[in-house]
């Protein structure tokens, strides 16, 4: 399995706020994944707790593994997320969750220069 690339990785050169530079790193995928179809989320002032489980048909919760990282970490995953999002989208077809699609449409009315987006009502063919 082709490890992914880790791009857009600032790094600090020296004393705070100075230059950033982009590097980028070969990660390797981990031998063994898990599976997880809920998460819960956390914050303090230093860094993002994100705990992945998995709900199972009786309704118990199976805790699988949690994740700690720093603000900035989570944000470029959260980006990178919404790249991996977009391109399975325009591979595979929408996703079917509510509140993605909300968000999605609520993103695009918010840029600048953009016309609204149709709503579900208006992406459906009329009957004649």
């Amino acid at each position: 399995m082709d490890s992914p690339t880790q791009q857009d990785q600032p790094k600090d050169q020296g004393g705070g706020l100075g230059k950033l530079v982009q590097q980028q790193l070969t990660i390797p995928f981990p031998e063994t994944f898990i599976y997880s179809n809920v998460s819960a989320y956390s914050a303090s002032m230093m860094d993002m707790h994100i705990s992945f489980a998995e709900a199972l048909p009786d309704r118990t919760v199976v805790p699988r593994v949690g994740i700690v990282m720093t603000p900035e970490h989570a944000a470029h995953v959260a980006l990178s997320l919404l790249q991996q999002l977009k391109f399975y989208e325009s591979q595979f077809g929408a996703i079917r969750n509510p509140e993605w699609l909300a968000y999605k449409m609520r993103a695009l009315a918010d840029l600048p220069g953009t016309p609204a987006p149709a709503t579900a009502q208006e992406q459906q063919p009329s009957e004649k």
